[in-house]
């Protein structure tokens, strides 16, 4: 029986990786450009995830947080969420697209993630200890 659990398990989660590729492939250029920046965040706002993805517009990001692949928490410092099997998928799945990300590019996005964080802490009303922990505790 036990065996069984697990073995469901793991189909479960092959089921969920291939549901979870085909999202992305099926995205626009700009929203999986998107999906692909948050994808290194646990959590986002739209202008966090706009700035991730180095974009100048939120139309992408605005779109993108309207499909079911995101969660919404509206009492959420970052509000948005994408579940982690998606995020990890998105991530290691990617070499098998023609639009691919090369090393730089995750590591570009990486650096404008980090500094959109900065810039919410710096300019943020809320107090900096809110901010802090909320992005050190997914």
């Amino acid at each position: 029986m036990l065996s069984g659990l697990r073995w469901n398990g793991v189909q479960d989660r092959i089921q969920m990786t291939r549901a979870a590729a085909v999202t992305g492939a099926g995205l626009p250029p700009d929203e999986r450009h998107v999906l692909r920046s948050v994808s290194l965040l646990d959590a986002f706002d739209l202008p966090l995830a706009t700035q991730a993805a180095g974009l100048t517009h939120e139309a992408a990001a605005q779109r993108l947080v309207e499909r079911p692949i995101v969660s919404e928490n509206p009492y959420a410092v970052w509000p948005f969420h994408l579940h982690a099997l998606i995020r990890s998928t998105t991530r290691s799945a990617d070499n098998q697209t023609d639009d691919r990300w090369s090393t730089t590019d995750w590591q570009r996005a990486a650096e404008r993630a980090f500094s959109a964080l900065g810039d919410q802490l710096n300019s943020s009303q809320a107090p900096g200890r809110l901010l802090l922990t909320a992005a050190l505790n997914p």
